[in-house]
């Protein structure tokens, strides 16, 4: 029996700490990978994309990550 992968996107930006609170307000699970670099679970580029440009969060890279 396989399972689905769970999704995942690994974004870049200058403003982390805005990007953060946007994803905690929502209860979406992370990870910080370095200091401008955070995984996000369960949320694909596509859907991502609305939350970032929502919280007026710069993006200088975003990619599917699993």
């Amino acid at each position: 029996m396989s399972s689905r992968p769970r999704r995942s996107t690994r974004v870049r930006t200058p403003h982390l700490t805005t990007l953060i609170e946007a994803l905690e307000a929502r209860d979406h699970a992370f990870e910080v990978l370095g200091p401008d670099v955070v995984r996000i679970e369960g949320l694909a580029p596509d859907d991502l994309g609305w939350l970032v440009a929502a919280a007026g969060v710069v993006v200088y890279e975003m990619v599917p990550d699993g």
